[in-house]
């Protein structure tokens, strides 16, 4: 027993460094880099804009938001919806202050 705990103990450590190596910083970056495909000192604010737009619609959000129009709206799936764009899995503004934006504004 105290082997397999000596083991956990080991691997936790190494998964821990492993991931302090890549901070979230790096990886919004990096992401933004990708997505504007050009280096980070060639980055425009409109490269950023449409980045958050790219985050806020490619359905990586947690909070269900139906259109206005959507026979639908009140539930929590999306499999009936004629628009994937208009109803979708969506980013509170709140979270991506927090989350996404201060990331960013801490890479640059």
């Amino acid at each position: 027993m105290k082997l397999l705990h000596e083991r956990r103990k080991i691997y936790f450590l190494e998964d821990l460094h492993s991931r302090r190596k890549q901070t979230r910083v790096d990886v919004y970056i990096g992401a933004l880099k990708s997505f504007s495909g050009k280096q980070i000192y060639e980055i425009t604010d409109m490269d950023v804009l449409d980045f958050l737009i790219l985050k806020d619609v490619d359905d990586s959000g947690r909070t269900v938001v139906h259109f206005k129009a959507c026979p639908f709206i009140g539930t929590d799936n999306f499999l009936k919806c004629d628009d994937p764009v208009l109803c979708a899995k969506r980013h509170q503004a709140a979270s991506m202050r927090t989350g996404i934006i201060s990331k960013l504004r801490k890479g640059f």
